[in-house]
């Protein structure tokens, strides 16, 4: 009885741990009190211009992000003010200046996938700005007579499908094959591709 009572202690004692135990969901973002992903925590879904009005003011000490958040910004003061600071992928902000300073923050999505078959490239990094979608077995070997030419930036690619890009037209130059998404920002690829083909994965 004794050890029954002990266990059924320990499941409630824990309850509060297991329930943060796995990932946010895909569209959400976790915010912990303390370090390293632990103490109190809650899930969020929108933009926060106050966390005084949360109870979180100056409180998170690390952030998880769902499978589906490209990118969080979190601010100094409330209404998006102050210093700034964009997190792509899970922080712990412990022993850095950001601990217990966050008093606003954005949260930003991926866009929705496209079909299956399906690869989608836009203008701008991060999967932003024009966009044009190809799929199938589809290529265009001169991107200049389209207007896209060297104006690529991100790609994101559907779950049965893969692309070649390639530097020159009608496939010249360095050529590589992606998967799955890619955001070209900041490398060398970025405002690079000439030429694509979409083929089945």
């Amino acid at each position: 009885m004794k050890k029954a009572l002990c266990g059924l202690l320990f499941f409630v004692l824990a309850l509060p741990f297991l329930a943060f135990a796995d990932s946010p969901p895909a569209k959400e973002i976790r915010i912990y009190q303390d370090a390293s992903y632990s103490g109190s925590a809650s899930n969020l879904s929108r933009n926060q211009a106050n966390l005084v009005n949360t109870g979180w003011n100056d409180r998170i000490s690390s952030i998880q992000l769902g499978s589906d958040v490209l990118k969080v910004i979190v601010y100094e003061h409330i209404n998006y003010k102050g210093k700034k600071n964009t997190i792509k992928g899970n922080t712990n902000f412990g022993g850095t200046w950001w601990n217990d300073k966050i008093s606003s923050l954005e949260i930003y999505l991926m866009p929705e996938p496209p079909a299956s078959g399906t690869v989608r490239f836009y203008w701008d990094g991060e999967y932003s700005g024009s966009s044009f979608e190809a799929s199938g077995v589809q290529e265009d070997a001169n991107l200049v007579d389209s207007g896209w030419n060297d104006r690529i930036s991100s790609i994101m690619i559907g779950s049965a499908a893969k692309v070649k890009v390639c530097e020159h037209i009608n496939f010249g130059g360095t050529c590589k094959t992606y998967q799955s998404n890619v955001d070209f920002s900041g490398t060398w690829w970025n405002d690079k591709v000439s030429s694509y083909r979409v083929l089945p994965k």
